[in-house]
């Protein structure tokens, strides 16, 4: 199968630590052209990445008739606009997570990619990590019973940290930006709460949500400030069935990390240990808990990064026609719930609120 020919918008630590060589990697991409309108950061980073074509402009990039694909490295609120730019000029779209910046700016990535035929994917990477696929099949063959109780604690430190080499650094600015907000949310304190339920908490209700299914509720929203940045409680079931305690934090600026979801179900319990997210073929760690036979047992380590894997996936979907395991719709229920949330701790909606993900369209 040839491989495809992708076109990497952003040059910056995201695309440097894992999407470049997460493309070097995957075995059916190759890398043609890179687009940063910082020339110095786009020469250095297109030189040590072997890249051929560069472009200064976004333009350029979508008319190059060798760029098949586009991998979004850019920041969140610039996703929607360059999506429905890129999709629009028929190229299949690969964007960062989160999605979007609200619920509305994705539901119009997708009315975009349906105009135009094209593909579009949300690179939600522990979907892809083997640890978390380990998980995934015990769950799903009922090796804890029915999940009952989740703990996530997204605690982390330097991210890049293990990153093989250091990303370059530009010495012209980069093009300011901001969010955009729910309606409602206002306060300095609920948009910070909004912000870190985009970029941290989408990569937890992600994770969670393949693993057990879609919450039904959001129970409890609560910010905070300093190296925690807040919990979510997410409740299954009418009535009740499961519950999920959901903690951002605390982050310090030293290379730690501390990524832990434990769920505990009727027969056992599952724990998996992610790994900082730059570390070359270093996957999650799984151990389970069999309570009817007291077994407890670490899974052996399953080899492979999350990002390549990622990539090499988007590929093979766009070649073969086949469903993403993070496709557009499927990534919107992140945005929903993050709107939820924010917007109850803003006083919008009463908690318990219902989720609601029939909004897959413009309305």
């Amino acid at each position: 199968m040839e491989p495809l020919r992708l076109g990497v918008v952003g040059a910056g630590v995201i695309s440097q630590v894992a999407h470049l060589p997460g493309a070097e990697i995957a075995p059916n991409v190759t890398v043609v052209a890179l687009c940063d309108s910082r020339s110095d950061l786009l020469a250095a980073v297109g030189e040590r990445h072997h890249i051929p074509r560069r472009h200064d402009a976004v333009d350029g990039l979508l008319a190059d008739p060798e760029v098949e694909a586009v991998d979004l490295c850019v920041p969140t609120i610039a996703h929607d606009a360059l999506a429905m730019r890129a999709l629009a000029a028929g190229k299949h779209v690969l964007c960062e997570k989160p999605m979007a910046s609200t619920v509305a700016r994705g539901q119009r990535m997708i009315a975009a990619a349906r105009e135009a035929d094209r593909r579009l994917m949300i690179g939600h990477h522990k979907r892809y990590d083997p640890g978390c696929e380990q998980a995934q099949a015990a769950l799903a063959e009922g090796r804890i019973g029915h999940p009952r109780l989740a703990t996530y604690l997204f605690g982390t430190g330097n991210w890049t940290g293990p990153a093989p080499r250091a990303p370059l650094a530009s010495d012209q600015p980069a093009p300011a930006w901001a969010y955009e907000y729910p309606e409602g949310v206002e306060g300095g304190c609920e948009r910070a709460y909004y912000e870190s339920l985009l970029e941290m908490f989408t990569h937890i209700t992600n994770l969670l949500r393949w693993l057990i299914g879609d919450p039904t509720w959001v129970l409890a929203a609560q910010p905070a400030e300093g190296p925690v940045r807040g919990t979510l409680t997410l409740g299954w079931g009418d009535p009740l069935e499961t519950q999920a305690f959901c903690v951002d934090g605390p982050h310090y600026p030293t290379n730690a990390w501390n990524e832990v979801l434990t769920i505990w179900g009727d027969e056992g319990r599952v724990e998996v240990a992610l790994p900082q997210n730059a570390y070359v073929n270093k996957p999650a760690r799984v151990r389970l808990f069999d309570a009817r036979t007291g077994a407890d047992t670490l899974l052996p380590e399953a080899y492979g990064w999350a990002f390549a894997r990622e990539i090499a996936h988007f590929a093979e979907g766009v070649r073969r026609d086949a469903p993403f395991r993070t496709e557009g719709t499927e990534s919107l229920k992140d945005l929903i719930i993050a709107e939820a949330a924010a917007r109850a701790v803003a006083g919008c909606l009463a908690l318990p609120a219902r989720l609601d993900y029939s909004q897959e369209t413009v309305p």
